[in-house]
């Protein structure tokens, strides 16, 4: 056996989210040798729980923003 095949890769997402960020807003993606962060979009589920008279608005790295929609308070 090799030096190559003794080595497995680290899942970084596994400690701190892999350093993305709070974890109700960044997915961490572990890949070979290292990790990725994408902003998770809250208003793609549920429309982001705004409510049906309001718009969401998706905020990277934080809670979506929900907008009253016009007519509505």
């Amino acid at each position: 056996m090799d030096a190559e095949d003794a080595c497995a890769d680290i899942d970084e997402c596994m400690t701190d989210n892999g350093g993305c960020g709070d974890a109700l807003y960044w997915a961490c993606t572990n890949t070979d040798g290292s990790n990725s962060c994408a902003d998770i979009d809250e208003c793609a589920t549920n429309n982001g729980d705004c409510g049906e008279n309001a718009q969401c608005s998706n905020q990277e790295g934080e809670a979506a923003l929900c907008t009253c929609k016009p007519g509505f308070l």
